[in-house]
């Protein structure tokens, strides 16, 4: 029983590794709220299925036959397969051992070559085996079983007994069938079960002398054990001398000095498994446990073995064999290391450091004094490191940063690596809050020193976000989602490092209502596009809107971009809400158009994200938009920001000279805030700088932002482009504007942002502000006009 739970707990460890298994690099996190519920309803169905397994592990008899068709069961039920099979790989034949819901006539295979299962071995790989459409592969023809039943899926994976292949365990599908990343992990973990009682069985002897021996020991690997209680001496083979460290001359020992020779940590069990035998409490004796070897080092030993009875019942004789099993008990050390740590880093994973707050929570209920915090950390802009220096570089750049966090915490706290970019810190038994603060600044403080990835310097910052146990979690998972809560916070902030408080869990459970609403947005047709016009400052005439995106929800009333948008390029409906905003812009414009004709014809400003921008049929969409609108390409100015210059340089330059080639016209939007994008400006044919509303708010009472118009307008001149002055609210912006020869402005003096049929009123009125730039033109004209004085 003590082997059968200590595999159990490795199986469990294995599973439970399950929980979130890092693969490729994530693009952009979920809202944390959302994803800590998925991750508790997939920790749900790893539970439910591990402890199936450990139910099954734990029932175990001493025939591991019976054991291995117990396990093939399992798989079968646990994957939902219509039969599972366990071949036993025997004289160059495949002997069926295991099986479940096979039809009486299933073909067992009784022979390789040409078999699906015979391949698989013969690759010899640790690699699980996904075969869909077997209906119309060759093993249709080698396999008749798989025709006779329509079968369409086969799932294999080679079974492995002290490092050499011994059978094969499959799963078969009447249907197409995909194998989850949990499935995967249960074959692994069942395949590697069966191995171990592979091992058992081949260890287990057959009974060749009823007087003397209880179990045979299988030729050199076991050694043998007798142990008359009635003399109490143990007479020892070769085998067991040597496996015990013994002399040679030492066959027969007492029982005392046979017990000396065992660890004394494992001695209470073996004496307890022997006692329950002897009892007749089990069917034979098994136990494991280590012997110190004359260099300190420890050799692993399974001992089993058989009493005999005379006429009453009582024990005088008990005799078995011993079997080195150290290299298993390694290779269970590293799988349990493997399940509990980061592969990359070395760090502890997300499954031991569940565990840890668990047993730290558990201790804050005994202990009204105990604090500790959770410190959740994400690398700012990884993903440029390894989209610009290779997944090399980034993954050097993790185990740098892993190791800086341990120079940073005290003995005793844990470091773990949740996956990508994410860290967790746990710090048990801090004082107060200003501690768990310190720690997180100490953190920032070493990451400003450069990492050395080879040849490149790199520098890197982290966003920090911290929860306290003073909130009395109950839960390991609330403590995780709130930190990660707390580190979105200062990354939204820009703050670095935050504290949970509970009012962020209301602004997190806010957004993840947005981010549903806002799915069902499009499809409800709540959307709306909105009109700002665009004015010439020389005439005041309208020469063209650009196109703002609203949301008329229809119970929070009219939602404002700055809630909604932000959560529209987490999620990625950033790009449908784009492109329905451009079909809609373009009609209305071509409507417009042709209502109220102008030379040249009025113009419409889309905004295009950064996602949109990255998008390999983005020509083909604008293209395709503006032949069903009949809108002529001229008209329409796509609006970028500096940072999509930047971030996709070489990208964005090839895409925006295919669409310059088709005559659409491009804006820098809010030039002047982002990355400084001046080397790209020459080099690429935009049209319009957009002079963001920072610059033109308070322009008529701030000198420098004066100059700074000035400079954007006189660089625009030089470049061959035009400017547009954003936040234009007051009638002397207006003037201070038009006399620093801004060519257009937009803002709420000329008009809000507003529904199409308002701004079909504004194309058919004469506006205030068109007869006062004429008028303020004239007076300028005049004044240039006059005759110099002699």
């Amino acid at each position: 029983m003590a082997a059968i739970v200590s595999v159990s707990l490795i199986y469990r460890s294995s599973l439970k590794s399950l929980e979130r298994s890092p693969t490729v690099e994530q693009s952009e996190r979920d809202d944390s709220i959302r994803q800590a519920e998925i991750t508790i309803n997939k920790e749900k169905e790893i539970e439910a299925k591990l402890t199936k397994i450990n139910r099954c592990l734990l029932s175990f008899c001493t025939d591991p036959s019976r054991n291995i068709n117990q396990l093939t069961s399992l798989l079968g039920e646990l994957l939902g397969a219509s039969c599972t099979l366990y071949s036993f790989l025997d004289n160059g034949g495949l002997r069926a051992v295991g099986q479940w819901q096979t039809p009486s006539e299933f073909d067992r295979v009784n022979r390789t070559e040409g078999r699906i299962c015979h391949d698989l071995i013969q690759q010899n790989s640790d690699e699980i085996w996904v075969l869909s459409d077997l209906l119309t592969t060759k093993y249709a023809q080698s396999e008749p079983s798989i025709q006779a039943y329509n079968i369409k899926t086969y799932i294999g994976k080679v079974v492995k007994c002290q490092q050499q292949v011994v059978g094969c365990l499959s799963a078969w599908y009447t249907i197409k069938y995909m194998p989850s990343e949990i499935d995967r992990k249960i074959i692994d973990i069942i395949a590697a079960a069966i191995g171990i009682e592979e091992e058992r069985r081949a260890s287990q002897s057959s009974l060749q002398d009823e007087q003397r021996y209880a179990l045979a020991a299988q030729a050199a690997r076991d050694g043998l054990w007798d142990w008359n209680l009635n003399t109490d001496r143990i007479y020892l083979s070769k085998r067991s001398q040597m496996l015990m460290d013994l002399a040679a001359e030492n066959s027969q020992t007492s029982a005392a000095e046979f017990f000396q020779r065992i660890h004394p940590a494992d001695l209470n069990a073996v004496q307890m498994a022997l006692g329950e035998h002897l009892a007749e409490r089990t069917p034979q004796f098994e136990s494991e446990y280590r012997i110190t070897l004359a260099d300190g080092s420890d050799r692993w030993l399974l001992s089993q073995g058989l009493a005999w009875r005379d006429a009453e019942g009582k024990p005088y004789r008990i005799a078995g064999s011993q079997t080195d099993i150290t290299e298993r008990k390694q290779a269970e050390v590293q799988l349990r290391y493997q399940a509990y740590h980061d592969e990359q880093t070395g760090l502890p994973n997300r499954i031991l450091l569940m565990e840890r707050l668990r047993r730290a929570i558990d201790k804050q209920k005994h202990q009204e004094d105990y604090l500790f915090a959770v410190l959740f950390l994400d690398l700012d802009r990884f993903k440029v490191i390894n989209d610009s220096l290779g997944h090399g570089c980034g993954d050097r750049m993790l185990k740098a940063f892993a190791s800086r966090l341990q120079t940073c915490v005290r003995p005793g706290d844990t470091i773990a690596r949740l996956g990508g970019d994410e860290f967790t810190l746990l710090l048990e038994a801090i004082g107060n809050e200003q501690e768990a603060l310190r720690i997180a600044e100490r953190i920032q403080q070493r990451l400003a020193l450069p990492f050395y990835l080879g040849e490149h310097e790199v520098f890197a910052s982290a966003s920090i976000g911290i929860a306290l146990s003073t909130l009395n979690y109950e839960y390991p998972e609330d403590l995780l989602r709130d930190a990660d809560t707390a580190m979105h916070r200062a990354k939204t902030l820009g703050t670095r490092t935050q504290t949970f408080d509970p009012s962020m869990h209301n602004l997190a459970m806010a957004r993840l209502q947005i981010e549903t609403d806002l799915r069902k947005a499009l499809e409800r047709q709540e959307l709306r596009v909105f009109y700002q016009p665009i004015v010439s400052l020389k005439t005041g005439k309208i020469t063209g809107f650009e196109a703002l995106v609203r949301w008329q929800h229809p119970t929070s009333g009219m939602i404002p971009p700055i809630k909604f948008i932000p959560v529209a390029e987490e999620t990625g409906l950033i790009c449908a809400i784009g492109w329905w905003v451009l079909q809609q812009a373009c009609h209305q414009t071509r409507h417009w158009q042709e209502r109220f004709p102008t030379e040249p014809p009025l113009t419409i400003s889309v905004n295009v994200s950064g996602k949109q921008f990255t998008q390999s049929n983005l020509i083909e969409k604008v293209d395709r938009i503006l032949q069903e609108s009949g809108l002529a390409p001229t008209s329409l100015k796509l609006e970028i920001t500096e940072s999509v210059l930047v971030e996709n340089a070489e990208a964005a330059a090839a895409v925006i000279c295919q669409l310059k080639a088709m005559g659409i016209q491009f804006s820098i939007d809010d030039f002047g805030t982002g990355y400084s994008s001046l080397s790209y400006l020459h080099r690429l044919p935009i049209d319009t700088l957009k002079i963001d509303r920072s610059f033109v708010n308070n322009v008529d009472c701030e000198p420098e932002k004066i100059e700074i118009i000035r400079t954007i307008v006189a660089l625009a001149w030089n470049l061959g482009m035009n400017a547009v002055a954003e936040g234009v609210e007051t009638k002397t912006q207006m003037y201070q504007l038009q006399a620093l020869k801004s060519e257009y402005g937009q803002g709420y003096f000329f008009s809000k942002p507003t529904d199409s049929e308002a701004a079909e009123v504004l194309l058919m009125t004469q506006p205030d502000w068109e007869q006062d730039l004429r008028a303020m033109a004239k007076s300028v004209q005049g004044k240039h006009s006059k005759p110099v004085k002699p």
